[in-house]
């Protein structure tokens, strides 16, 4: 919305939706994974066995609302499957849902790169969500009515490189 109003120039973006007046460039596939506390027992890991939609499905989470792109991704997602998640909490925060996972026994819909950059990676154990994969698309949007200047395209070109780097 900020960049359709001229209020940003750019912005990173999971999975948008394409609109004439926007322009997307995928920069990065990220895997989803069904987050929960680690278990307390020894050599717990933070990957742990993959799980299936259905297991997704009946699991109590505590996710982002509507029309947050994890939230949309997986209401999709399980929608095509014939299921529908059992949503205990709509919580917008990122760090508020990973409090509530680890203390409150909720499991949530994330990505890795959120545990990782969360600084409580090995309070959590993640799990793969197979077949079909659930995955996300981080993508650089930009407008496609107003002209870029010198000046935002070396602003992208520098996104751009973070972004390799930090996910390499």
């Amino acid at each position: 919305e900020w960049l359709a109003v001229g209020r940003v120039d750019f912005a990173l973006v999971y999975s948008g939706s394409a609109l004439p007046s926007i322009e997307l460039e995928p920069l990065r596939v990220e895997p989803m994974y069904l987050v929960g506390a680690r278990p307390a027992k020894a050599g717990a890991r933070l990957v742990g066995a993959p799980v299936s939609l259905a297991q997704v499905a009946a699991t109590e989470l505590v996710i982002p609302p509507r029309p947050h792109s994890i939230r949309m991704l997986l209401d999709s997602t399980l929608a095509e499957a014939g299921l529908k998640a059992r949503v205990a909490l709509e919580i917008e925060s990122v760090p508020t849902i990973l409090d509530l996972v680890q203390h409150e026994g909720f499991h949530a819909v994330l990505t890795l790169n959120a545990i990782r950059r969360s600084g409580n990676e090995a309070r959590f154990q993640v799990r793969p969500i197979g077949r079909p994969r659930l995955s996300a698309t981080l993508r650089l949007a930009t407008s496609a009515q107003r002209p870029t200047g010198p000046l935002m395209e070396q602003s992208i070109a520098l996104v751009k490189s973070l972004v390799a780097a930090h996910w390499s």
